[in-house]
């Protein structure tokens, strides 16, 4: 379908009907108008039927918004009015810099970290918009910012970027081609989406015993029983980890709440940042966790996050806490993702909570052979999400190769 070639002006991968080399442009030359959104505060108003958005609103090519995204009447969207349209790309230039979005006629105003390009007709608007994500286009962007603390991207670079460009005609063809890449992924993302819904529900009914399941002979399981979580498990808080004895490769994790965050952790933890050996864990006296458990932030706006994981044979600092039951560990995590522990914080300059906090927590609990059988079905879930997940990441992967060969 396409040939290799490479020379200064000409893509390495190109479709064969193709052929010459490429123009070089800059964005100002290809645009209409370049400008940004208003540098004051608006007047806000929670009744309003236009969201007031910046660049943290702009993401993979949609404007999305969020529970924190402010509103604003109608008369203020009109004071402010920027010349949008179907032309329009949208574009994050102050703190988060180069995410994009197409502009779909969505009821919105822009505020500063928002910019807009307006691109003339002649030009194909989607291959625009996929040449400002190849990283040479980003990385050109990045090294002109300015500012030290909030890096901001001024509309006379955005201007002046050099953009590679060819025929309409092959605009169009890889802008096309690209489209339905964006369109599988869009199908993947779609799908993930489902399967989570779909998981939510059954947990839903599940934990409110709407549906139930039953031995394999076809007889029913007991009746769940209401416990308090103290009685079926126990809270262990963290211990302080002095910065000198941080920083060991092997051994055993020392976990902190960043470790959360860590490639392979978003269910169970697999790697940590910190490992503590033998000589450190008998010289401090250390306790490790060594069964299965759950673990959780226990102090700081980290716990409004309801992030929690299982691990094993740990140790975790003193913004953790970990919570190990008498039960089956996998319906006990599928368990705490339904209780919300951060409204049972102590309110404070520093919410946290402690053991006495979450001990009283009522919950009712199956018999474990149930806990089992529930664990198995939400598990599989699981591992579905899991591999739609990894389709949606490998094809992301694969066009964003695509962007590096068939761009300049």
């Amino acid at each position: 379908m396409m040939n290799d070639k490479l020379n200064k002006n000409i893509p390495q991968l190109r479709f064969p009907e193709f052929d010459g080399e490429w123009d070089i442009k800059t964005l100002d030359q290809i645009t209409t108008r370049i400008g940004d959104g208003i540098h004051s505060t608006p007047e806000y108003n929670d009744n309003g039927n236009y969201y007031f958005i910046n660049g943290n609103n702009l993401v993979d090519g949609k404007i999305e918004i969020f529970e924190t995204t402010k509103k604003v009447e109608e008369s203020e969207a009109i004071k402010h009015n920027r010349e949008l349209s179907d032309r329009t790309i949208l574009l994050s230039i102050n703190g988060t810099i180069g995410n994009l979005a197409f502009y779909t006629n969505e009821k919105v105003m822009l505020g500063k970290s928002a910019a807009y390009l307006n691109i003339r007709n002649e030009v194909d608007k989607e291959f625009i918009y996929n040449s400002l994500k190849i990283s040479k286009t980003q990385n050109f962007f990045f090294s002109e910012l300015t500012g030290s603390t909030i890096k901001n991207l001024s509309l006379k670079t955005i201007r002046e970027t050099k953009i590679p460009i060819p025929t309409p005609a092959e605009q169009t063809r890889i802008a096309t081609f690209l489209s339905a890449v964006d369109k599988r992924i869009n199908l993947l993302q779609k799908k993930k989406a489902q399967l989570e819904q779909y998981k939510k529900g059954v947990m839903h009914k599940l934990f409110s015993q709407t549906i139930r399941f039953k031995y394999d002979n076809g007889n029913n399981f007991p009746d769940w029983e209401e416990k308090m979580l103290g009685e079926v498990g126990i809270f262990i808080s963290g211990i302080g980890f002095a910065n000198i004895e941080q920083g060991g490769q092997t051994g055993i994790p020392f976990l902190k709440v960043s470790d959360m965050n860590l490639v392979g952790n978003n269910k169970k933890i697999t790697v940590a940042n910190n490992y503590v050996n033998i000589e450190q864990i008998e010289r401090l006296k250390y306790k490790p966790i060594l069964e299965d458990s759950i673990i959780f932030a226990k102090v700081g706006a980290a716990i409004f996050l309801e992030r929690k994981r299982i691990a094993s044979n740990f140790l975790i600092d003193n913004n953790m806490m970990s919570y190990t039951p008498k039960g089956e560990i996998k319906f006990f995590k599928h368990l705490f993702d339904t209780l919300r522990l951060s409204k049972f914080a102590q309110v404070g300059a520093l919410p946290s909570y402690n053991a006495s906090d979450l001990k009283t927590i009522k919950i009712r609990l199956p018999s474990k052979p149930e806990q089992q059988k529930i664990a198995k079905f939400l598990s599989s879930i699981d591992k579905s999400i899991e591999n739609v997940g990894k389709q949606i990441e490998a094809s992301q992967e694969w066009k964003k190769g695509l962007l590096q060969k068939m761009f300049v």
